[in-house]
């Protein structure tokens, strides 16, 4: 099968192995200074509209750090940037929204379908939209991690899709890290596969390292159009970009008819 980089994507039901650790979506949008404000006034609408699913709420504060170019040189500097964190009840799905994003994560044991993920998406824009109107959509991307052992008997490297493989599927292959950038209808899509030792990772920002051997398949569709925030829009272009990570997937890992 080739490459389902382009057109209509089938809904026929997978049932392949289910490889997923992590689903993350992130929308960016213009900055909303109110979402910032320590004191938790400049969301209270929007907390209250979404606590029935997200009753957690904490408030973390990350360092960015920032380079500045001057006549003498380049003089780094750091910053605050608050992040609201809001959780369900058993903390299987974590929603972080700072002053310009918003982005929404769950683990692969949580994840159920794609149905269910984009309906939570949705809900989410919809409500940014309400409660703080961004003048702008600024980036929006969908990405899921994939990670299996690769010592033991259910090896994915001996069913995926062989031009994922090539030569990282030797028996003394230590390490391997392969990249693909292509354009996709609903954006680009960044497609790396590989190999990590035990107790690493290909991106320690994202993805935890794994105590085994591990063959990963990460695959990250986004948009980086800016556009007036609607959220209709931004919901509907999401929704194709988690179908599209779905037929990049069905296209790697085949199902147990060995239909792709």
């Amino acid at each position: 099968m080739t490459l389902p980089l382009h057109g209509a994507i089938s809904d026929e039901p997978y049932l392949g192995p289910r490889l997923l650790k992590r689903a993350l979506v992130v929308v960016q949008f213009s900055p909303v200074l109110k979402i910032a404000e320590k004191s938790g006034a400049g969301i209270g609408e929007f907390q209250d509209a979404v606590r029935r699913a997200y009753p957690q709420v904490e408030l973390e504060v990350e360092k960015l750090m920032q380079l500045e170019v001057r006549p003498d040189g380049i003089h780094p500097s750091e910053q605050e940037q608050p992040v609201w964190r809001m959780s369900d009840i058993d903390k299987a799905w974590l929603l972080s929204l700072t002053s310009q994003t918003i982005a929404l994560e769950t683990s692969g044991s949580t994840y159920s379908n794609w149905a269910d993920f984009s309906d939570r998406i949705q809900f989410l824009i919809r409500r940014v939209g309400d409660f703080f109107a961004p003048a702008q959509k600024v980036r929006s991307g969908v990405r899921f991690l994939n990670l299996a052992a690769v010592d033991g008997g259910d090896d994915p490297r001996a069913i995926c899709e062989q031009s994922l493989v090539s030569i990282s599927g030797n028996p003394d292959l230590i390490q391997s890290d392969l990249l693909w950038r292509f354009g996709v209808d609903e954006g680009t899509l960044i497609l790396r596969s590989g190999v990590v030792e035990a107790n690493n990772t290909h991106d320690p920002g994202i993805m935890p390292p794994s105590s085994e051997r591990s063959w990963y398949l990460d695959i990250d569709v986004f948009n980086n159009d800016a556009a007036a925030f609607d959220a209709d829009a931004i919901c509907q272009a999401l929704l194709g970009q988690v179908r599209r990570v779905h037929a990049i997937y069905r296209w790697a890992i085949p199902d147990e008819n060995g239909k792709r």
